[in-house]
């Protein structure tokens, strides 16, 4: 609309407009659980130390700080009413004007919006900062800043009530305590009038790799989300804890994190601690997180269970559970062995695995699955959400050090992850965010289906790492660990209290899987689906080039998949039983200038599915269909 057409609103109306806009661009930055890091994280280069010129910015990439603060503002994007008021002045005039309320929604890092807002100095001044302002916006979201930002925080700091702020690690003042020490300096930890807290460092190899986390009393928070930060912020009335930090970090969650965790434990309602290399206190207490909504948890698969192990959980909880496994290492003492599944067994240590997996069944009795060390049972009522979980997602991402040369089951893949949701509509959403949709999970008792997950990651995050475990006596490890990972979670296992998946009835591949192009594969990929009545392949179908390796290459669907799915689907198996006998549809996606291609490649499939012998056996038809 022109500034013609916007002359013909009532100015009410116009502010209204700006006010909204306001708050639907504060509730999509701030983001208080979003996820930090995505889904992929193995290093594909080695890693090195960044030199820069600017001290503020010290080894940071340049992607993430482009440039010092007296060369440009960080990269944080204008809200919608600063954008307004520069199309021109009578807009700008209405804005200022008609109601400050739209300038106290927005951003104090810019010094003519904070202006606008409205400024009080305090009569009282401290010795380190001069006099202490408040504006009338009290959030401050400065992504993507260089260390300088803090020299000018100071004099209005302790009247913000939202931070979300991005900083290197080092800075020309805090050359050897790092720049997150400014945010403690400056916190009253009985009148801080803040409500939501967000804080990122950037990795840096000044940091200490070992930290120890602490809590730090807020008292009146709301959220809190930090990355590579040695403190968290926490209070009686949080209700949203996310705590992350990188592979090459090792975090030490001791008595402190457990008392912050005890403190809040009645309002808190999402909780993520995402610490690949992270270490719990086996002594910390017992806690009754009765109000809690959303769980993740990414830990080494013998540190993780320790903190669940004293988490009292709801039994409608939508949790996700990433367990980082060290297999490779174990596996490259059994020269010669072509099965390495036995291998990976022993690796997660005493039914480790079988107990995240009866977690995702049952994760109100986690406390009594990770502290037993005997036999237990783990009890699943008919009808539970557990069993309305029907649609599954696999999704499987492959060593990113495999190269177009060699089999792609030849090395560890980087995570086998399975998914499980209501629906396939449902489960769309759980894909699409690395952080397993926290924001469409309900309360306690309001819940009529849950989204879960299982991520197995592999545990040697570092190129060169890789390269020195590479065993190459090992035939199929990508196939071996897809098979493990899902007999975990779907199969009963002798001496073992934990039934599996009642069985899916429609099969969902992400869309950037990995995909066989052998019917071994997926025999390996199937054969804990059974009961499977669908399969849904989100990744898009693409015709083949002439002479293209694509063995490696995921995030696609080609016709080799196809030819070696039905493959698989035709032969039989022990007792002259076919897999997936009760699979009858398959639905193929595919991009939008592809649809003619696909639809003649799924025209020709029906024959080479529907085998005879097959079909004799008492298998249904399988049927294929087509979508965008």
């Amino acid at each position: 609309m022109s500034i013609s057409g916007l002359a013909s609103l009532p100015v009410e109306l116009i502010v209204e407009i700006a006010l909204w806009a306001q708050l639907i661009w504060r509730e999509d930055t701030l983001g208080p659980h979003a996820p930090y890091a995505g889904m992929k994280r193995y290093d594909t280069v080695p890693p090195g130390v960044l030199i820069r010129d600017e001290d503020c910015c010290c080894e940071v990439n340049p992607r993430d700080v482009p440039c010092c603060l007296t060369v440009a503002p960080a990269g944080t994007t204008p809200s919608p009413a600063h954008r307004m008021a520069q199309t021109g002045r009578w807009l700008r005039n209405i804005l200022i004007v008609a109601n400050s309320r739209v300038w106290q929604e927005d951003n104090s890092f810019y010094k003519e919006i904070a202006a606008r807002s409205g400024v009080h100095t305090a009569q009282e001044a401290t010795p380190d900062s001069g006099a202490q302002i408040t504006y009338g916006a009290r959030s401050f979201i400065a992504l993507g800043a260089c260390a300088c930002l803090t020299l000018g925080m100071a004099s209005f700091y302790s009247g913000l009530q939202t931070i979300r702020v991005e900083l290197p690690w080092h800075g020309p003042k805090t050359p050897s305590i790092g720049v997150e020490r400014f945010f403690l300096d400056n916190h009253d930890e009985e009148r801080s009038p803040l409500q939501h807290f967000d804080l990122r460092i950037f990795e840096s190899h000044l940091a200490p790799t070992r930290v120890l986390i602490r809590g730090v009393s807020c008292p009146s928070l709301k959220t809190s989300r930090t990355a590579n930060t040695s403190y968290f912020y926490f209070s009686t009335s949080l209700t949203s804890l996310y705590i992350y930090h990188p592979h090459r970090r090792t975090p030490e969650f001791g008595m402190s994190f457990s008392d912050a965790l005890v403190a809040c434990a009645s309002s808190l309602e999402y909780l993520t601690i995402d610490a690949a290399s992270g270490h719990f206190d086996p002594e910390i207490f017992h806690v009754h997180l009765s109000q809690l909504r959303f769980l993740r948890l990414v830990a080494p698969v013998n540190q993780g269970c320790r903190l669940l192990a004293a988490l009292q959980l709801p039994s409608d909880l939508d949790i996700h559970l990433e367990p980082v496994v060290n297999w490779r290492a174990l596996c490259s003492q059994f020269l010669g062995a072509a099965f390495a599944e036995n291998v990976m067994v022993d690796t997660v240590g005493a039914g480790a695995m079988w107990r995240y997996a009866s977690a995702l069944a049952a994760p109100h009795q986690s406390g009594r699955i990770f502290s037993t060390t005997g036999a237990l049972e783990v009890d699943v009522p008919d009808g539970s959400l557990w069993e309305r979980s029907t649609a599954i997602a696999l999704d499987v991402r492959l060593d990113p050090s495999t190269t177009s040369f060699e089999r792609a089951c030849r090395r560890f893949p980087e995570y086998v992850s399975m998914a499980f949701a209501g629906s396939a509509l449902e489960m769309h959403a759980v894909l699409a965010d690395p952080g397993r949709d926290w924001a469409h999970s309900l309360p306690p008792g309001a819940k009529s289906t849950v989204r879960r997950s299982l991520t197995v990651r592999g545990h040697q995050f570092d190129l060169r790492e890789r390269a020195r475990a590479f065993n190459p006596t090992l035939a199929k490890p990508v196939y071996d660990a897809v098979g493990f990972v899902a007999r975990s979670v779907m199969s009963a296992q002798t001496g073992r209290a934990f039934e599996g998946h009642p069985g899916a009835r429609c099969l969902v591949f992400h869309p950037g899987t990995w995909l066989p192009k052998f019917s071994v594969g997926w025999l390996h990929f199937l054969s804990s689906f059974e009961a499977v009545v669908e399969i849904i392949f989100l990744c898009p179908f693409r015709s083949l080039c002439d002479g293209q390796i694509t063995d490696n290459i995921a995030s696609r669907l080609d016709v080799a998949h196809l030819e070696a799915l039905a493959l698989c689907l035709n032969e039989p198996g022990e007792g002259h039983q076919y897999l997936c006998s009760r699979l009858e549809r398959i639905e193929v996606h595919h991009e939008a200038d592809a649809g003619d291609g696909c639809r003649a490649v799924v025209a020709e499939m029906d024959g080479f599915f529907n085998g005879t012998a097959r079909i004799s056996a008492g298998s249904k038809q399988i049927k294929f269909s087509t979508c965008v």
